[in-house]
C-alpha cells in the first residue's frame, strides 16, 4: 500500500500514491537518503534531498552494495 509521507509543515501527502522509505545513508545534518516506490507505474527512485523534517516510514533491510542502488526495482532494492 502506498503511504505518501508527512510534509513537514503538519500535513499529509500521497497517500495511494506512492511511499517512501528513510536509508540508513546521511547526507548531512537536515538531509538523508530515501527510496521512493510509486505503484501505479513500477517506478522508484534514490533520492537523496529530502529533508529530515518530512515524515517517512523506516524500515531494517539488510546493507546494499552500490551497484544495486541503480537498480532501483523493489525486489532489488529490498533484498526480496
Amino acid at each position: 500500500m502506498a503511504t505518501g509521507l508527512s510534509n513537514g509543515t503538519g500535513g499529509y501527502d500521497g497517500e495511494g500514491g506512492y511511499t517512501y522509505f528513510w536509508t540508513g545513508k546521511e547526507v548531512s545534518a537536515g538531509v538523508a537518503w530515501s527510496v521512493g516506490f510509486f505503484p501505479d507505474t513500477d517506478d522508484a527512485i534514490l533520492d537523496n534531498n529530502l529533508d529530515k523534517s518530512i515524515g517517512m516510514p523506516v524500515r531494517c533491510v539488510r546493507k546494499l552494495v552500490i551497484s544495486q542502488l541503480f537498480d532501483c526495482r523493489p525486489e532489488t532494492v529490498l533484498g526480496l
